[in-house]
């Protein structure tokens, strides 16, 4: 049970973050990198980059896997 605690605690286990799943996301779909803009903005996107760091892909949170 103290494992379970520990784990659930770190982040091991539970809904992912809104930032682990757009990483999750540009990671499989083969981008180099991904990054979201600051809370405060009021975007809730998903940024992929290319290896020179240009953003290729915007998606909306919600349209990412396991949004719904």
């Amino acid at each position: 049970m103290v494992v379970i605690l520990h784990q659930y605690r770190v982040g091991n286990l539970g809904p992912k973050s809104d930032g682990e799943r757009c990483s999750d996301y540009c990671r499989e779909q083969g981008y180099a990198a991904s990054g979201m803009p600051s809370r405060d903005s009021g975007d809730r996107s998903c940024l992929c980059y290319d290896g020179k760091g240009r953003v290729v892909l915007k998606l909306p949170l919600d349209e990412l896997p396991g949004s719904h």
